[in-house]
């Protein structure tokens, strides 16, 4: 997620208010962090839920943000794993 970085920041009330706005209020949040700044852009929020099943659904409610005036311009998107990373660089790199 990409979400506006505060100095008094509380990213767990901010996640929740977000989950509401795509309507899944009822939802556990495990585990939300930030990740390091790049760039003089802020960091990128990880969150973690309960099971995959959750994740998925909110993926799929993702659109409702679009709507919204305080998270319009968040988006949200899954984690790519290492090796993903890895097949992603490597390709990019044998079309060069």
């Amino acid at each position: 997620m990409n979400l506006p970085e505060k100095d008094t920041e509380e990213l767990d009330v901010t996640v929740k208010r977000l989950l509401t706005k795509i309507d899944h209020p009822d939802i556990t949040v495990m585990r939300c962090r930030r990740l390091q700044s790049r760039g003089g852009k802020p960091g990128l929020v990880k969150v973690q839920f309960t099971s995959r099943d959750v994740k998925i659904a909110i993926l799929r409610s993702k659109r409702k943000l679009k709507i919204s005036r305080e998270f319009g311009k968040t988006f949200l998107r899954t984690s790519r794993s290492h090796i993903e990373r890895l097949v992603d660089v490597n390709f990019n790199t044998n079309l060069k």
